[in-house]
């Protein structure tokens, strides 16, 4: 009798080096081969394999996951939402111009908050008294139309019964 055994891993990596992937670490000693490159032609090309390694590391740890996302991209998200900020507080400075040029509204950073927690409006002219709730356990939360438990709110169809024996 010989065990099956079955894999719960829907995507299988390429091992690398302790917690770390082949590609993260490909993708590090590049961008780092291209900083060495970098300081090489500059008069600095002594310090070339010190930058080399912290540039590594850097690479290495700026391309880890943070909640599922890369941390160079919460930087990246970081500083494009204060730069958004500051140019929204001060629409007359440098980053206001400056995004300007890039085509950013800095605008797009300021929420109205009336506008935001506002009560929803009911339009008194549609009933809302032929809408029934249709459930549906094949569809829960697979349909963004559907709620997570399997519900739908529906416009009741209008049935017409026809008595076929009295009508031939």
């Amino acid at each position: 009798m010989a065990a099956q055994f079955k894999s719960a891993v829907l995507v299988r990596e390429e091992k690398g080096f302790m917690a770390l992937s082949m590609k993260r670490l490909l993708g590090s000693g590049m961008a780092a081969g291209g900083v060495f490159l970098f300081v090489r032609m500059t008069p600095l090309h002594m310090l070339s394999i010190p930058v080399f390694l912290v540039a590594f590391v850097v690479a290495v740890y700026l391309s880890g996951e943070r909640h599922g996302i890369t941390r160079i991209t919460y930087l990246l998200m970081g500083v494009a939402g204060s730069l958004s900020l500051t140019a929204h507080l001060n629409p007359d400075g440098i980053t206001a111009r400056l995004l300007r040029t890039a085509q950013v509204d800095p605008d797009a950073v300021a929420l109205d908050g009336r506008a935001l927690f506002a009560a929803a409006v009911i339009d008194e002219d549609d009933d809302y008294l032929d809408l029934i709730m249709v459930g549906s356990p094949y569809r829960k939360g697979h349909d963004p139309n559907w709620t997570s438990e399997g519900f739908r709110l529906v416009r009741s169809p209008t049935v017409v019964l026809v008595d076929l024996e009295r009508d031939a």
